[in-house]
């Protein structure tokens, strides 16, 4: 069973728990915060993704800085931050399959359709 289910599952049994007659009047109940409904899990399937050290050290950068000002509940993980990069490389490129023979081709393709790194 993956983490996100077994985190629903213990906060759900957790809320279970907290159902108590409360001794607050009526009045004041209505001022109480109310509780933020719990997460639905997120299926997921791992994978093995080899990295050069200087990805790993930009990814590992890149969770600490998104992480930094981010209540310990709602963190984002690393495999967060790959699929985020997957969906924007997967927008950038739509339907066009460029002409690559090689991985630098297809970075520069890439770099190029970004404005900041194609001059435009």
């Amino acid at each position: 069973m993956g983490t996100y289910t077994n985190i629903a599952k213990r906060r759900a049994e957790q809320s279970k728990e907290a159902v108590t007659v409360s001794a607050v009047p009526m009045e004041q109940a209505s001022a109480l915060p109310t509780p933020t409904p719990l997460p639905k899990p997120v299926k997921r399937k791992q994978i093995s993704a080899y990295l050069t050290p200087e990805q790993l050290r930009q990814l590992k950068s890149l969770h600490f800085m998104l992480n930094i000002n981010i209540a310990t509940d709602n963190t984002v993980e690393k495999s967060d931050i790959v699929a985020l990069g997957i969906e924007a490389l997967s927008i950038l490129l739509g339907t066009q399959v460029p002409e690559y023979s090689n991985i630098q081709e297809l970075r520069s393709f890439v770099l190029n359709k970004i404005p900041k790194y194609s001059g435009t």
